[in-house]
């Protein structure tokens, strides 16, 4: 009785119990406090006139990230007896969680609960969401706004020199829901280390709250190797200052490729000899011809795919990615601001590692400029990238005027940007 009182109270609705009115009632409100962008919140639904738990339909809301959670309960509020027939009413609290992308005024529809053909909407709502501050802002900082803890492993302690390592850097706590970049592993590129890492997916685990960044390391010399420490931030709502937490340095050791030893071949025309036979000194050559040509072909592809791996793709696999670039954004998809911001700035990230061997990573409008000139000698087309990823910054982390609106313009510019780093003969990268 209690309880149903509480939840009364909190929404001011009139609790009806299903016999007396056949209709499911749904009352909304988002929780108390500040909300930012990156920052998860709930909104508490109470689902009233239900005989049984109902389903909840997940409401899709422009610049934000919406889905059910399974922290939901069915609580008894009133039951009535006439004689011997016992009658009662429930109310079922879910709960919707919301993890804004752009700062504003957030428009979360209505959501509808169904149980069988009976169905309930509640009403819109509106929430205000703030921008992060700028100042104190790391360059570790991934999008995340509230606690996590970090952790670093790799799939094993001992490779050989060539052979792939997995690595992976695991964020948990709420923290992860909003993250929208990858950790910068700029220390991995150290001449000493040997290193040349891929970037591979990112996994996202809602609830609880869990991030992992996988990496693929090939590392180009024998040694003990301590991997270098990455360094993750957020911000955080209670302190209002963004908070840095490091990865544990992860020891490897990398064994050598056995070299080869030409006396582990047997000496066949001995048997040969011991048969009565006549050995074939051309077929002998042509033996030792064709595993010199294999062992030369062998090499060719190891190093190519380590140049690859390395980002070093060469200039026409630059082009060819850039172009994929365009065409990927001239799609007509649905696509808000900041998800198109984010399209246009990972497309970049690795236009520079397969045209230059930069780094995976967050990149800054100067990094941008300084990469693009270098790859295609064109100072106005470098000016054109920090432009852009100044744009996109501003949709990602500031309260941008009606960045939902913008959203084809900031396409169609980053598409326009593309087509012109695929093209040859503009500098150096032909």
């Amino acid at each position: 009785m209690n309880n149903g009182l509480v939840v009364a109270a909190l929404f001011g609705c009139r609790l009806a119990m299903a016999a007396e009115d056949e209709t499911i009632r749904v009352e909304a409100r988002a929780n108390s406090g500040v909300h930012r962008v990156g920052q998860g919140f709930e909104v508490i639904l109470a689902v009233t006139g239900a005989d049984q738990r109902p389903e909840l339909e997940t409401p899709a809301i422009q610049g934000a990230d919406a889905w059910i959670s399974r922290n939901n309960e069915l609580r008894p509020i009133r039951v009535t007896g006439i004689g011997g027939v016992m009658r009662g009413s429930n109310v079922f609290v879910g709960r919707l969680r919301v993890v804004p992308r752009r700062a504003g005024t957030l428009r979360i529809p209505s959501i509808r609960a169904r149980v069988g053909p009976v169905t309930g909407r509640c009403q819109p709502i509106e929430v205000e969401v703030r921008p992060l501050p700028s100042e104190g802002r790391p360059s570790e900082f991934l999008g995340g706004v509230g606690s996590f803890t970090l952790k670093a492993e790799t799939d094993s302690r001992s490779v050989r020199v060539g052979q792939e390592l997995r690595f992976r850097i695991r964020v948990e706590g709420p923290a992860a829901w909003g993250m929208t970049g990858r950790p910068d592993l700029k220390r991995f590129d150290r001449p000493e280390l040997g290193l040349r890492v891929t970037p591979g997916p990112v996994e996202l685990v809602r609830e609880p709250p869990a991030r992992t960044f996988s990496y693929t390391l090939r590392p180009t010399r024998a040694g003990e190797l301590v991997l270098p420490t990455v360094a993750v931030a957020a911000y955080d709502p209670t302190s209002g200052h963004y908070l840095t937490r490091v990865t544990p340095a992860v020891p490897v050791r990398v064994v050598d490729v056995p070299s080869f030893d030409p006396t582990t071949i047997p000496d066949l025309s001995r048997s040969v000899e011991a048969e009565g036979r006549t050995p074939s000194r051309y077929a002998a050559v042509a033996v030792g011809l064709i595993l010199l040509l294999a062992a030369a072909i062998g090499i060719l592809w190891v190093r190519r795919r380590a140049r690859i791996a390395g980002g070093l793709a060469g200039p026409a696999e630059a082009r060819r990615l850039a172009r994929r670039l365009a065409r990927k954004l001239a799609r007509p998809e649905a696509r808000d601001g900041p998800a198109v911001a984010m399209e246009i700035v990972e497309g970049l990230v690795e236009y520079l590692r397969v045209a230059e061997g930069r780094p995976p990573g967050a990149i800054t409008p100067e990094e941008a400029r300084a990469g693009v000139e270098r790859a295609r000698s064109l100072p106005a087309l470098g000016d054109e990238a920090a432009r852009i990823v100044r744009r996109c910054e501003g949709m990602l982390y500031r309260d941008e005027p009606d960045p939902h609106k913008d959203s084809n313009r900031l396409r169609e510019e980053g598409r326009s940007f593309f087509v012109r780093l695929g093209r040859r003969g503009l500098g150096p990268l032909a």
